[in-house]
């Protein structure tokens, strides 16, 4: 198993064993490359899209791009007032970007220990901020 579905999973399991009522589900397109990693549908309906990716270390930043698909996936997604983030893992921490905030880079200054990033994320989502995902 390569390290970026390694994460995917680790953090898919942190989500699921302190928010049981979310529905997250986790996507592996092979014939367009362009879907997300996983998207979270909350119990107020709102649904969230993140795309995963892994670097191996990160000082002062690191390269975490994402295809033109991607990109324009969760664009998409984000113009229709729907939450979507690029979620960036190391061995032990993690940082995660909103997707019209990503310029393809990961910040060292930005990382979490990633047990504390799952109750951030979920709270990004659920309260957002300002009107973002209240369309």
């Amino acid at each position: 198993m390569n390290p970026e579905t390694k994460f995917t999973n680790k953090v898919r399991g942190l989500w699921e064993a302190k928010y049981p009522e979310i529905r997250i589900y986790k996507h592996s397109d092979r014939f367009q490359g362009g879907i997300a990693d996983l998207h979270w549908i909350m119990p107020n309906g709102v649904t969230a899209w993140v795309e995963v990716k892994w670097v191996a270390n990160v000082v002062r930043y690191r390269k975490a791009g994402l295809t033109a698909l991607q990109q324009d996936y969760l664009e998409e997604h984000a113009e229709k007032n729907l939450p979507a983030y690029v979620l960036v893992g190391t061995k032990d921490r993690c940082a995660w970007y909103r997707i019209e905030d990503f310029d393809g880079r990961v910040y060292g200054k930005d990382l979490l220990d990633t047990k504390k990033f799952v109750h951030e994320l979920v709270d990004e989502v659920v309260h957002g901020g300002g009107n973002h995902f209240h369309g």
